[in-house]
């Protein structure tokens, strides 16, 4: 009973040291900087190792030291890796809390919300992108993007600020691959390839407006594909020229490409436009007709023929 009041002092003391330690620690390694970045975004870059993330974090204030980071990643984190992400703290935070933060997937950052309406080019979608992410133009979008012209799916986007021209291509043709899932099967059943499909469907997207009115275009061109004519459509002129098809001239017609339908037979090398489902599934589920011709006319009504003679006919009639 003697021994017991020196050895409890001596716990006590062994104790108070312990949390002497600990708050010493606590306060020098794990406390959130005086200075800490509230209310600002900061921008962790994709690629970083969690020893540059550490380094990158303590220049930014948001920690005190990176001597701790590495190992509570590893205790405590959501993931063993840092996510890249844009991140706005509205309070200081302890190293443990940002621990859980910036190793959580669920993106936390600002968005933009990208509405791509059917039938643009990529050229089109880059000048409707401008500068709304970070670290890249729509000219830059667009010389990375007209590689996959066709297969960038128009639709209305929710998407991380921070996000490159990569994650956007391949958000919008992870999109074109889910939406034309329910015409797959008819497209391997068909006698066409699906970049055939999708050229052709580009053509229509720009031909037409209404989903009756495509199947029947689609019917046709595809008609005059089969038959070895030439397609001689005047869309794909708006993605050569850059023009619309009422400023098409008879110089026009006569220009040495493979997207000059009215020079070269066949399909044009490549999507003029980046089609909508309606106009894709109006290439897949065309409307057969004895028809060879058809034309729109100023009020956008759409009149077809059978022969070469009975077109220019309706050409004389229509387009006066």
């Amino acid at each position: 009973m003697g021994n017991f009041t020196p050895y409890k002092k001596k716990c006590l003391g062994i104790l108070g040291a312990c949390l002497v330690l600990f708050f010493s620690i606590y306060l020098a390694f794990i406390s959130p900087p005086k200075d800490f970045p509230t209310g600002r975004y900061i921008t962790i870059e994709k690629g970083l190792t969690i020893a540059e993330a550490g380094e990158f974090m303590k220049d930014k204030k948001l920690i005190r030291s990176d001597l701790f980071f590495r190992p509570l990643i590893y205790l405590f984190g959501k993931t063993d890796k840092v996510i890249a992400g844009e991140y706005k703290f509205s309070e200081p935070m302890n190293l443990y809390s940002l621990v859980k933060i910036v190793t959580d997937t669920e993106f936390k950052g600002r968005s933009v919300r990208l509405t791509v309406p059917e039938g643009l080019t990529s050229k089109e979608m880059g000048a409707l992108i401008g500068d709304k992410f970070l670290g890249f133009s729509g000219d830059d979008f667009w010389v990375k993007a007209k590689g996959r012209e066709g297969y960038l799916f128009p639709d209305t986007y929710i998407l991380p600020v921070t996000y490159t021209i990569d994650n956007i291509i391949t958000r919008m043709t992870d999109n074109f691959t889910a939406k034309i899932a329910p015409l797959r099967e008819k497209i391997i059943k068909s006698k066409y390839t699906l970049k055939q499909v999708v050229i052709m469907a580009s053509i229509v997207e720009r031909e037409a407006r209404t989903l009756e009115t495509r199947k029947k275009i689609a019917g046709i061109l595809w008609k005059r594909l089969d038959a070895g004519m030439a397609l001689q459509v005047d869309a794909p002129f708006g993605f050569l020229l850059n023009k619309g098809t009422s400023e098409i001239t008879s110089a026009d017609l006569k220009i040495d490409s493979p997207y000059n339908t009215y020079r070269y037979k066949g399909l044009p090398p490549g999507p003029i436009s980046n089609p909508s489902f309606s106009a894709i599934q109006a290439t897949v589920d065309f409307t057969p007709s004895a028809y060879l011709f058809y034309l729109s006319d100023p009020n956008g009504i759409m009149h077809y023929a059978v022969t070469y003679a009975e077109h220019l006919k309706n050409k004389a009639q229509y387009l006066k």
